[in-house]
This record gives C-alpha cells, structure tokens and sequence, in this order.
C-alpha cells in the first residue's frame, strides 16, 4: 500500500514539474487575470511596433551606408524568434533583431580573445528589440537592447551567453548592455562586472548615478571616446538567443567606431561607510532626453506656412539626434531665445541669421533645406546667445562663418564616426593646396581624442588662413568659443 502511494506521489509531482518546465520563464500573472497566448501577445507587440516605426524605416530609407553602420537603425524583428517575459510591473515581447548583414558589437578584450583564438563565437553580440508595457499605467514603449558579453562570460556559459533578457539578468552577467531608441540613437547602457553593474554609459555633459547611494560615497567618472568594434558580413545570417547559427559568414570586415564622448562613472564607498561596497540598479533602459522645435520656435514673429512649419520640424528632428544640438537647444533655452523663421525668396544668402530680430530666413521651401543649413544657422544664433556681442559678430563675420561651418562638420563626423572630405562643408570651394589637410587633422584630432586642444586651437588659426568661402579678415584674436564649448576643450 506505501508502496502505491508512493508510486502516486512521484508521478503527480513529475506532472507538476513538467508543467513548470514548459510555462515560460518570468510569465508571471496575476491569479484573477486570464492566460493570454503566446501568438496573441506577438501580434500586439507587432501590431504596436507598426504603428510606432514608420519615423526608424523611413531614416533608413534616407540613411547612407555611414550611418546604417552606427546603430541598429537596419535591423528589423523577427517574430518567430520572439518570447515573453513578465513580473508584477513590467510585461516585455522581445524578439531578436536582425539585417541583411550581420552586425557585431563587442569589446576590445573579446575582440583580442578572438584573433588569438579564431573562435568567432568571442567576437559577438545579439540584439533584440523590446516592447515593454508598464502594467500600472498601460503605457507601452520599445527600444533595442544589446548584449555584448565578456570573453569571461562567454566561456562561463560555454558559449551560450544570450539566455538574458530585459526582465532578467543572469546573476554572473559580465559585459555590457546597450540601448537605442527607435530611431537608431543610443540611449544609455549598463557595465557589469560578476552580476553587478559597475558604471552607467551614457552621452550626458552631467554625469549621472548609478542608483541611490549613501551619503558616505562619490562618484568616480571618466570621460573618453567610446568604441565599439563593427563586423560586417557579406552573408545573410543570424544566431538566436541561444547562440545557434543558422549559416556560415564570408567575407567579414572589423572596423572600430568611434563614438561621440561618453561618460562611464563608478559609486566608491569611503572607508568609514559600514554599509560595504558592491554596486547594484535597475540596469534598465533610459530614453534620451530630447529637445523638443517648440522650445525655441517663435510662432508670433516666424511667416512660415502649416506645410514648411511641418517640414522644419521634421528636419530640426533630425538633426536633434546629435547631442551637441540637444545641449546647444539647452543652452538657448535658458537665455529664454525664441527664434523666429521665415521665408524671403530675394534673401541676400540661401539661409541666414538676424541677431537684430533673432530669425532664421531661408531662400527656398524648408523641404529644399539641408540639415546642416539649419544646424549652420542655429549655431550662428548661439553664437549671439551665449558668446559673442552683436558689435563682435557684426564686425567679424569671418570668424563666425568659419566657426559654424566646422561646427556642423564636426558634429556629423562625430556622429557617424567617419571622416569623408565629400561631406565636409567647410571644404567647399577649395581652392588651398594646404586647406584640406588642415581641415582633415582637425577634425580627426576631435574624433581620436574625444576633446579640442590648444594644439587644435592654433591649427584653427592655419585653416582661417588658408580658407576663402566667405569675403573679410580673420581676426585672431578672437577665439572660437562655440568649438571650445561643445567640444570639451582641454589645454593638454
């Protein structure tokens, strides 16, 4: 008879246990809320994804090659590689992401194992794209995550180190996890070290903390140029979060990519804390923080029409992916400048700046305007704002051509991390045998270092010399204070 009883017991619990084997991981409901199907949940995440990317497939319609290889902006969802995740706040669909080419993340240290080694499964990352709806407010969003772990987490889990999601990390996790919106931008990541995060990467000027701390502890934070290593391959492919390939690659090309200056801090208890060290957070994902057209846009004193009004919106977000523009709508806000535009067909110029009725007049329609027009002009009207007198700037018009030409080139190497003399507006109509190899050792001083330096400051000085584009003198003493701003000057 005990024997029957136990023989009973032992299959009901098997049958349990097999039940919670094959309930999905973190699928947790609440008891009076019914089950929704897997299938179901993918179509409304799907259906939500729809209708929220039509801006991230038109930018890469418009995207060239530079900048597709900058961020996860030409990857796409695959459904049928997609799970579900939930706790009592949060509810996620996360299904992998991926393009006509693979891309890899990863760091330096994982980058080294692998040509030591030649196992590719070192040197890679998988990224997912994330529909996360907060249960209390009802409120959905999606972004990207990546997860780019160390090459000691990838031997850790004997080359499986993707089981992690956005709910849930393995307690060991070691590496990164980065985000990017919608669009493709960066957002914010995560370093862990042994399961716990160490630093927060983020693009801010202002550093920011990790999670609340004691009173008895500091920041420790340092500034560089972020890179990331960036494998093509000719080959269409993909690998699932538990790293199994479905196909061979060919023709693969590493190329490191340098970022715009990035801030990694770290929480340090001072020795008299008795609540010990060790750091831990959310490690979740954080939008960034956008400036919006209306924050500087005079409706009272612009003439623009309803359609051009649109197509000036539409091109101010485009360039407000740059955070250097984002600071600099800071910059013009807190000095209360509201900024009227216009349109004048017999303008004097294409587009230009009136720091006598602070507005911006373009000599076309907006939709025939370039980004870097309207980043040129914005940077002339920051200039006024925050640097220079209107007798100054009236009187040296030289200067503060040249200065928001370099400004907008600056900015849109850095961004896509790629030097390219076709794109360079303040090479247009050369005419200098030396001007373009100034203009080039400049601009890729800034990327290398992450900052302007004196040394910079006098090669400026070689390029107004050499440089034609605008009629007047350069007057040399007058420093270029929007580059030292917005470039991190550092005497060195």
């Amino acid at each position: 008879m005990k024997y029957k009883i136990y023989i009973t017991l032992l299959v009901i619990f098997s049958l349990i246990g097999l039940f919670m084997a094959c309930r999905e991981e973190g699928d947790l409901q609440p008891k009076d809320s019914p089950q929704i199907p897997l299938t179901m949940e993918r179509s409304i995440a799907k259906d939500w994804y729809e209708q929220n990317s039509s801006n991230r497939k038109s930018i890469r319609t418009r995207s060239d090659k530079q900048e597709i290889t900058l961020s996860t902006i030409d990857m796409e969802p695959i459904w049928e590689e997609s799970f579900r995740r939930k706790n009592k706040r949060y509810k996620t669909v996360e299904a992998l992401m991926m393009g006509a080419q693979r891309k890899s993340f990863t760091t330096e240290a994982s980058y080294e194992k692998y040509k030591n080694t030649e196992n590719a499964r070192y040197n890679r990352s998988l990224t997912r794209l994330i529909v996360l709806t907060d249960l209390k407010s009802n409120e959905t969003i999606g972004f990207t995550m990546t997860i780019m772990p160390s090459a000691d987490y990838v031997e850790q889990t004997q080359f499986k180190p993707f089981y992690n999601s956005y709910l849930k990390r393995d307690k060991d996790f070691d590496g990164y996890i980065i985000y990017h919106d919608l669009n493709g931008n960066f957002a914010n990541g995560w370093k862990y070290a042994k399961g716990k995060i160490t630093h927060l990467i983020t693009k801010d000027i202002t550093p920011q903390s990790v999670a609340t701390r004691s009173s008895s502890g500091h920041e420790e934070c340092e500034e560089f140029v972020y890179k990331v290593l960036v494998e093509t391959c000719d080959q269409y492919c993909t690998i699932n979060e538990y790293g199994d390939d479905y196909c061979e690659t060919v023709n693969c090309r590493y190329e490191w990519e340098e970022r715009d200056r990035w801030t990694e801090c770290v929480w340090v208890e001072d020795e008299d804390d008795s609540s010990g060290g060790g750091s831990s957070g959310g490690g979740g994902y954080i939008p960034p923080t956008q400036s919006t057209f209306d924050e500087i846009y005079n409706a009272t004193g612009s003439t623009l029409s309803k359609t051009n009004k649109e197509e000036l919106k539409r091109l101010f977000n485009d360039i407000n992916k740059y955070p250097q523009i984002r600071d600099l709508v800071k910059s013009l806000k807190s000095k209360n400048a509201k900024l009227s535009f216009k349109i004048d067909e017999n303008a004097p110029a294409s587009a230009y700046f009136n720091p006598r009725d602070n507005s911006i007049t373009f000599s076309t329609n907006i939709d025939l305007v370039s980004s870097k027009t309207l980043t040129h002009e914005l940077s002339h009207a920051e200039q006024f704002y925050n640097f220079y007198s209107l007798t100054v700037m009236e009187n040296n018009k030289f200067n503060m051509e040249l200065e928001a030409y370099l400004f907008s080139d600056i900015i849109q190497v850095l961004y896509y991390g790629i030097y390219d003399y076709r794109d360079i507006s303040t090479l247009t109509d050369c005419s200098s045998d030396y001007l373009p190899t100034y203009v080039e050792t400049f601009i890729n001083d800034i990327k290398e270092k992450g900052y302007i330096t004196e040394e910079a400051v006098e090669l400026y000085g070689l390029i107004a010399m050499e440089w034609n584009m605008v009629q007047g003198e350069y007057n040399d003493n007058l420093r270029p204070q929007l580059l030292i701003k917005y470039f991190n000057y550092k005497e060195e």
